[in-house]
């Protein structure tokens, strides 16, 4: 009995499995950045921007990630007011929160230009740097 249940649990598994993989092949699924797991599109929420489409977080990880930024925030205030941003220099009037992905760890209130760049370049100081060298060779 034990060795039915276990192979009509197995066989439910790869029939689900193969749902998720069609899905996937039909761009009716993506991949989670997060937890690495391919789930339906629905289960990945809206960016809050109307036509802006799915964020890549699953719902389960972006909900984790917004607890994280949310304690972040409350350990750490934003600036009250408009000033420099400490990263570029350029004057800013809404802070975003700038925080290390892998340990969580909060680095500051920065401009918004600059966390986006950070973000497309991985938070990786040797691929700023590289790309910094390039800018300036080609002035």
């Amino acid at each position: 009995m034990l060795l039915t249940l276990l192979s009509t649990l197995t066989t439910s598994m790869k029939i689900i499995d193969n749902e998720i993989y069609q899905a996937y092949k039909s761009g009716q699924a993506k991949q989670c950045k997060e937890c690495g797991e391919i789930k339906l599109l629905k289960d990945f929420p809206l960016f809050s921007t109307k036509g802006a489409g799915r964020k890549n977080t699953c719902k389960h990880c972006s909900n984790a990630l917004a607890t994280i930024r949310r304690r972040l925030r409350r350990q750490n205030p934003p600036p009250s007011s408009a000033g420099d941003c400490p990263s570029c220099g350029r004057h800013t009037t809404a802070w975003v929160l700038e925080h290390c992905h892998q340990t969580n760890r909060f680095r500051g209130y920065i401009c918004d230009s600059c966390n986006v760049a950070f973000g497309k370049f991985g938070d990786d100081p040797y691929t700023m740097q590289r790309s910094l060298n390039w800018l300036s060779s080609h002035g």
